[in-house]
């Protein structure tokens, strides 16, 4: 269908004397109703409302596949780059695992900063912090590990990842917390969460009696000798 942009109008035009009544004005009404220039106009405007509202929900559908691609992008090669990177640190945790410290700018300087040091400690393969949206300027402040040192081995490498969908998937309504997923590659609920700004030792040490993983044990125990 092609659309003429413009105004459609139908002009019915009545001249009222002075003695029509209102029973004359209702009697028009019903006569105007019954025209078949009137239903003709009202069907043409029926289909184009239709069509207006099939294609808003065709550009929503559309939008909504793109975010998806997008979101499973994000995760495969956030998995992929776990594989390929090599750290200092021995992986503890399978290459699809993840362990997604969720915070935001309002978390204290002095709890990320320890979140950072434990990324430090136990390499950025499987770490990653998220934040629902980009925190301009800010990063910074809690991943230099000296405010006066401007050289490369001063700031943490830590992976950063900004996704409200994160934030969605894993029913995450508060920071800062603690995600670990056994497999970003697949939705599941095996995933475990801690919430409060617990240190991340405390947080390691929670999954591991939760879980029963020694892999758990031995990070939080490489975090705590950092």
């Amino acid at each position: 269908m092609r659309f003429i942009n413009g105004v459609i109008s139908v002009s019915l035009i009545v001249w009222l004397t002075p003695q029509a009544n209102a029973q004359d004005v209702e009697k028009i009404a019903k006569d105007i109703g019954k025209s078949p220039h009137y239903e003709r106009a009202k069907q043409f405007a029926e289909r184009i409302e239709e069509e207006l509202n099939r294609r808003v929900r065709q550009k929503v559908a559309e939008k909504k596949a793109t975010i998806d691609a997008l979101y499973g992008r994000m995760l495969s090669e956030t998995v992929e780059s776990g594989r390929t990177e090599s750290n200092d640190h021995d992986a503890l945790f399978g290459a699809e695992s993840r362990i997604f410290i969720f915070v935001s700018r309002s978390v204290p300087l002095d709890t990320l900063k320890a979140y950072a040091a434990g990324i430090e400690s136990l390499g950025k393969e499987n770490l990653c912090f998220v934040f629902r949206y980009f925190p301009s300027n800010f990063l910074g402040s809690f991943l230099r590990k000296d405010p006066d040192c401007m050289a490369d081995d001063c700031v943490v490498k830590a992976k950063i990842i900004i996704s409200d969908r994160l934030f969605q998937r894993y029913a995450v309504t508060q920071v800062p917390a603690v995600v670990f997923d056994p497999d970003t590659t697949h939705t599941n609920n095996n995933w475990l969460l801690v919430y409060g700004a617990v240190p991340l030792k405390e947080a390691l040490t929670l999954f591991y009696e939760e879980s029963g993983q020694h892999e758990f044990k031995i990070a939080a125990n490489r975090v705590a000798h950092n």
